[in-house]
């Protein structure tokens, strides 16, 4: 049996849609895409609501530097120590750093690590003095 390399799911909420997808694909969160297509209404007792929609699909093999590895696991180790519910997985390389992987972080709680505008992410790609650098980049 051929190994399906994209699906389209619909679920409760975004992350339960993703699960699904993953298990349909086989696959880890590292090992593919996430589209969100629609992230659903809640309606009103019942009423109205929509479902979210996810297109999920395998992204190519690619070869990525050990270091990304023991990044990726830092971030996760992070988040546990934080109490973020949310999970790291390795991105596509960014055009204009190809040798630079990008390290998404995703789930219900992500918003809190970027806070109130985007203070932050700013304090943290600046490496703590509080302005910008460019790109953030774990590695």
């Amino acid at each position: 049996m051929a190994q399906r390399d994209q699906v389209e799911v619909s679920a409760k909420t975004v992350e339960e849609a993703i699960e699904i997808a993953l298990r349909q694909l086989e696959a880890s969160r590292d090992e593919v895409e996430v589209e969100v297509i629609s992230r659903g209404k809640p309606g009103f007792l019942g009423f109205g609501s929509e479902l979210a929609r996810v297109r999920v699909h395998r992204r190519p093999k690619a070869s990525l530097p050990p270091a990304a590895a023991v990044a990726k696991e830092v971030v996760d180790a992070l988040l546990k120590a934080m109490g973020v519910s949310g999970t790291a997985s390795l991105g596509q390389h960014r055009p204009d750093s190809p040798n630079s992987p990008v390290i998404e972080i995703s789930g219900e709680d992500a918003g809190l690590l970027i806070g109130r505008s985007a203070g932050r992410m700013r304090a943290s790609s600046s490496g703590g003095r509080g302005r910008p650098c460019g790109p953030c980049s774990l590695l």
